[in-house]
């Protein structure tokens, strides 16, 4: 499935549950701690046919500056751009634009 598909799967419900939008400090702390849980948390951003999956992995917060926040650490490849792909950093390094990430979790 591409980025885009498994975003429209997982927007739809059933196994997946909306945490929120990635500007709310709440939202990513809560994220992070369902990682460090066990649970499946992934971040998301969809535009166009297009789109951006990334896990949230265990682990504490990272600071962004550029996000205003604290962040998620995660992983995410990057299939146009195969060398801006991510491991272990924070989410603010896959996605520029925290409004237009959500967050959700597996149930």
């Amino acid at each position: 499935m591409s980025a885009s598909e498994i975003a429209a799967k997982v927007a739809a419900g059933g196994e997946w549950s909306l945490l929120g939008p990635a500007t709310d400090q709440k939202i990513l702390t809560q994220a992070q701690d369902m990682a460090v849980g066990g649970l499946a948390v992934i971040a998301v951003r969809v535009w166009g046919d297009m789109g951006l999956v990334a896990l949230v992995m265990p682990g504490k917060l990272f600071p962004s500056q550029s996000w205003k926040h604290e962040v998620p650490i995660s992983t995410g490849a990057r299939v146009d751009k195969p060398s801006a792909s991510i491991y272990g950093k924070g989410l603010n390094f896959l996605f520029a634009d925290p409004t237009k990430v959500t967050l959700y979790v597996h149930k």
